[in-house]
């Protein structure tokens, strides 16, 4: 293969590859920590919907890949693979461990994921069709198998975001040169759905409000909903992942939110990595809250801080407390018919909320000797009292 035969085509794969995200390693290793059942929400039983969201984190430090592709395209494969190696790091057959315990000790009825991803590589690299694919990591079959290994079913809806080729240096040989192969990163939001549960007026769609890459090309950011009833009530919920780092895409996409749901009645679940938040820029969450959505964490009795993210690319910090500085990930319910009422049909009366993934003793044990975080961002989880 010519060697960085498509230096457009290397630049726009690479910022697609990801805003804020990271991705998993590729070979299983050592099982997760035992659960502690005892922490985070008491369960839900029949009396509520139990709710979580999860940015599930691509495993590498894209900015570096970015940084390359801005200054000098043709030095984007060894960017690529210095990413990749992170990318092994971050395993994410270990962290999905993590995040099954999570799920398994609090039951959520729904769970909505970001950055849920689909990593295939090709060699030899040559941008042609994937009809010769030497690995696939693929994050919802490696997390529903850890689901279904804690007797726990969960069906997925997923909507597709970026989907993004690049080539990748793969060593040198003294005769012919470098060597490459080509990888593919396919993302997307998604909703977890417990299998008992009915499902209704599924729908997704990306923003008409998308950030640029390389013009004209946008960067793909959507959104998935679902009708799911929980003992006779039927939620609307929604699963989306926002602009990050730049209000002036992400504000007007909370605002074609906020225009969908117009008129809505019935109870209105968002989860998410907004992108926006207490500790971050506000436009979009003020956009949120603005039109009646509220933020369950600030709904009852102080929580503390609540924050969310960020660990470094590669999760190797021992603590969060000095590297989480901002809440972002969100559960936010607007629920118009039954806001205020007396008579204990208030969604958020008895609201409980928790932050999930963010202790020590939630790090992840590798075949490598070191411990991960199962993600770069922690996860929240709520309950919501029925009417």
């Amino acid at each position: 293969m010519p060697p960085f035969r498509s230096p457009t085509r290397v630049v726009l794969a690479l910022l697609t590859a990801l805003g804020a995200c990271r991705d998993a390693g590729l070979t299983p290793s050592q099982p997760s920590l035992a659960p502690q059942f005892a922490r985070d929400l008491p369960g839900g039983g029949g009396r509520g919907i139990t709710v979580m969201t999860r940015n599930l984190y691509v495993g590498a430090n894209v900015d570096l890949v970015i940084q390359a592709a801005n200054t000098d395209p043709n030095s984007v494969p060894l960017a690529v693979a210095t990413a990749f190696q992170e990318l092994q790091h971050t395993d994410f057959h270990v962290r999905a461990e993590g995040i099954a315990d999570e799920i398994a000790r609090n039951r959520p009825h729904v769970v909505g994921l970001q950055e849920l991803s689909l990593i295939r590589i090709q060699t030899p690299g040559d941008f042609q069709p994937f009809n010769a694919v030497d690995t696939v990591i693929d994050f919802l079959s490696v997390l529903q198998a850890a689901l279904e290994a804690r007797g726990l079913q969960y069906s997925a809806l997923t909507v597709p975001e970026t989907d993004v080729e690049l080539p990748m240096l793969t060593g040198f040989a003294p005769n012919t040169g470098p060597t490459f192969s080509d990888i593919r990163l396919n993302d997307y939001d998604a909703l977890l759905i417990r299998s008992d549960l009915p499902v209704a007026n599924v729908a997704s769609a990306n923003y008409a409000n998308l950030a640029p890459l390389f013009r004209p090309l946008p960067l793909l950011r959507g959104w998935i909903a679902a009708d799911v009833t929980v003992n006779e009530t039927t939620f609307r919920v929604l699963s989306t992942h926002l602009e990050a780092s730049n209000p002036a895409f992400s504000g007007p996409q909370a605002g074609e939110l906020v225009s969908m749901f117009q008129g809505v009645r019935s109870p209105i679940v968002l989860l998410g990595d907004f992108n926006s938040g207490p500790g971050d820029d506000l436009t979009a969450y003020q956009t949120l809250t603005g039109a009646g959505f509220v933020d369950v964490w600030t709904a009852g009795r102080f929580l503390g801080p609540g924050l969310t993210c960020c660990s470094p690319s590669d999760l190797s910090n021992p603590v969060t407390q000095g590297t989480y500085d901002k809440r972002i990930d969100l559960v936010l319910v607007r629920d118009q018919a039954h806001r205020g009422r007396s008579d204990g049909a208030d969604l958020l009366a008895d609201a409980q909320v928790a932050v999930v993934g963010e202790e020590p003793s939630e790090r992840l044990p590798t075949a490598g000797g070191y411990r991960l975080w199962p993600s770069d961002h922690a996860g929240v989880v709520a309950t919501l009292r029925l009417p």
